[in-house]
């Protein structure tokens, strides 16, 4: 799947890659019907052609959208468009979370165990 600035998935335009994790691509889109900045997650091509992932990636969705809070970032649907899956949702500005520290051995791990 190749994917360049000012595609078009259905009636979202995609401006730039903003991220990307394990499972998806997410991209800063352009809604062009509501006039408004999205954010739209994509599934790759190998996730989407896997029917388990499809499924969790269609359940995150369901989950999301059930949800209303602040925090959360609020879905405006599951769509799917030129073989693509994909979530289009609040676009939420801001800094990147800081990376996470390196994790810190167990206090137990260096601890002996003896019995009197």
């Amino acid at each position: 799947m190749s994917i360049e600035p000012g595609q078009k998935l259905l009636h979202y335009e995609l401006v730039e890659q903003i991220a990307e994790g394990g499972m998806e691509v997410v991209w800063r889109g352009r809604d062009t019907k509501l006039d408004r900045d999205v954010a739209i997650k994509i599934l790759p091509d190998d996730f989407a052609q896997n029917p388990d992932r499809l499924a969790r990636f269609s359940r995150e969705a369901k989950l999301l959208a059930s949800l209303n809070h602040a925090n959360i970032a609020t879905i405006h649907g599951l769509k799917q468009d030129a073989g693509m899956h994909f979530l289009a949702m609040e676009l939420v500005e801001g800094e990147d979370p800081p990376p996470e520290p390196p994790e810190a051995p167990s206090p137990f791990t260096y601890c002996r165990v003896t019995r009197p």
